[in-house]
């Protein structure tokens, strides 16, 4: 997933693919291999996004999620700062952002942890 933050366009690792957690712990040992370090500040790890859902207009998803919810807790948009409620992940691409988006930071923070622990 593509989005933007602090300086411009960022990407989204999919952590529910099943080859994302030993890329990521491929670029922690490699920063740490540069700039030993003894932690690391998970900042904005729940897929935040300065575009409120998808930022390019060509990416738009034909069917959007949050037109098609029968109740919108606060009536706030759920996109508001975040990735868009249609962004896919998994193997198939049938885990939408509506129903893992605090799972995703979870699983950051874990494979985050898990290669601490194995260091």
């Amino acid at each position: 997933m593509q989005g933007r933050v602090w300086a411009n366009d960022a990407v989204f690792p999919d952590f529910f693919q099943a080859n994302t957690t030993k890329w990521w712990e491929s670029q922690l040992s490699r920063f740490h291999d540069e700039v030993g370090f003894d932690g690391i500040w998970l900042d904005m790890n729940e897929a935040s996004n300065f575009c409120d859902g998808q930022c390019y207009q060509a990416k738009h998803a034909q069917q959007l999620v949050h037109q098609q919810l029968p109740y919108v807790p606060t009536e706030r948009s759920l996109q508001s700062g975040s990735i868009p409620l249609e962004a896919v992940h998994g193997e198939e691409g049938k885990i939408f952002e509506l129903d893992a988006h605090s799972l995703w930071g979870t699983m950051e923070a874990k494979a985050s942890s898990d290669w601490f622990v194995s260091k």
